[in-house]
């Protein structure tokens, strides 16, 4: 990944293009305390991850990737209009609904970002979180949707459960990728590679 701005530099664009196939985008710019881009800044820096040569996923908005106007949908726009190649979309979804419509809410948000820009989707952060809480402990919770017997649509290349900073990343059933911080692992025995689907 990308994180912000300040990762657009030969040094990270080359370690990049030698380590991997995919490339994702920015790290929720429409947020100030993550990447905090205005969509005309991402879409400048773009032809400097497209010189990877590496199939790209677009910056991954903290929400609303489905609503018309929102950050995501202004900055693929501008991807089209200025000719640029954007391969799959990454989301991020955090539900706060620890009911039984909470998957339910997840798929559905993932097949109206599919609709609207006709695309693979991976889904690179997701849980069930309660963020007026303030401890982690309290905030998480580990009964994730269950999303890992079966793929949410044939358009979602990949999943990833993401744990916030002191919860434990479910290994039992274990998503292909589990997050710590900024840095994506795949679990012990997996090859982490999309393709494979483990």
């Amino acid at each position: 990944m990308i994180w912000g701005p300040g990762s657009v530099t030969d040094t990270e664009l080359g370690r990049a293009a030698q380590e991997g196939t995919h490339l994702l985008g920015f790290n929720e710019p429409d947020l100030p305390e993550q990447a905090n881009m205005s969509v005309e800044q991402a879409l400048d820096l773009w032809p400097r991850l497209e010189s990877t040569g590496l199939r790209l996923g677009a910056p991954a908005v903290a929400a609303g990737g489905d609503v018309p106007g929102g950050w995501l949908d202004r900055f693929m726009k501008g991807a089209a209009e200025r000719g640029l190649r954007v391969d799959f979309i990454p989301l991020h979804w955090y539900g706060g609904d620890f009911g039984p419509g909470a998957a339910e809410q997840l798929r559905t948000y993932l097949q109206a970002v599919h609709d609207r820009y006709d695309k693979p989707v991976w889904l690179t952060e997701y849980g069930l979180i309660d963020f007026s809480q303030s401890r982690p402990a309290t905030r998480t919770r580990t009964d994730r949707p269950r999303l890992s017997r079966r793929r949410p649509g044939c358009w979602t290349a990949w999943t990833s459960w993401s744990a916030t900073r002191g919860s434990r990343c479910p290994r039992r059933r274990a998503p292909p990728v589990c997050t710590t911080g900024r840095r994506r692992t795949p679990p012990a025995g997996s090859t982490g590679s999309p393709a494979d689907g483990r």
